[in-house]
This record gives structure tokens, sequence and C-alpha cells, in this order.
């Protein structure tokens, strides 16, 4: 009885992975419209590695080494991304949770090859976020 409910788990599981790798394919691609200097642009949210900001402006730093400037507040993108996977880390940054990597040892989170700071007050709550993100991506929640 326990290894066929065990093996009934393991399927359920195994389903529950697929209709999640299956919906990230196909789902609908998400923007979010920026403010940059002299146009606004919508962006493709997977294509967002994280937001930096620069005194009264910020950049965007894209997949494949792009880097927009916008001008703006972190409050006004944390704002616009809070319904997003998006965590703001360090008062000067706002990472995207899908391309976030491994902590390193003394407190900077991976991010592609770009090691961003992540700030002691902020640790504890991020990386249970980041946990609580993992298991949904992975369907497990």
């Amino acid at each position: 009885g326990k290894a066929l409910l065990e093996d009934k788990k393991k399927r359920d599981d195994l389903k529950k992975i697929v209709t999640r790798i299956n919906d990230k394919l196909f789902a609908p691609i998400k923007h979010i419209e920026l403010q940059l200097l002299d146009e606004s642009v919508n962006i493709d949210i997977k294509k967002i590695l994280y937001f930096e900001s620069e005194k009264n402006y910020y950049s965007v730093h894209l997949m494949g080494g792009e880097k927009l400037i916008g001008r703006g507040t972190m409050n006004s993108i944390e704002e616009k991304v809070k319904d997003l996977d998006f965590y703001r880390i360090h008062s000067g940054f706002v990472v995207n949770l899908e391309h976030a990597g491994r902590i390193t040892h003394d407190g900077f989170l991976t991010v592609r090859h770009t090691q961003i700071p992540i700030s002691q007050k902020r640790m504890k709550d991020f990386k249970k976020v980041y946990s609580e993100y993992a298991r949904r991506s992975a369907g497990l929640s």
C-alpha cells in the first residue's frame, strides 16, 4: 500500500511540474511599461534582470547586456512591479526572481554574471520570498 501511495504522489508531482512547464512555455508574454528619458517602452518582463538606482534615475539591465535609463525612483519601480516576481534586495536594487541565482557567503545575490548586494535587513525576508517563489515555479505549492 505505502509504495503505491508514494508512486501516486510522484506521478501527481510530475503532472504538476509538467503542467507548470507547459504554462510557462505558453504563458502570455507579460510586459511592463517604463518611461525612459526620451520615450515610453513596453518590455517583456522575462528579459529584465534587475533595476538599479542611479540618483534620480534608474537603469534597467536586460538579458543580452542591454541597459536602458529611465527617470524615477526605486520606490516607483517597486510599486510598478509589486504584483510580479521582483524583489527589492537593497535600497538600490530590485531584482527579477526568475533570474536570481545563488546567494554568496558574503551576502551577494548572483544575477547572471553580476553580484548584487543584499542588505542585511532584507536578507531574511528575501530568502523566504525566494524560497516561496522557487516552490511555486516548480509547481510544488
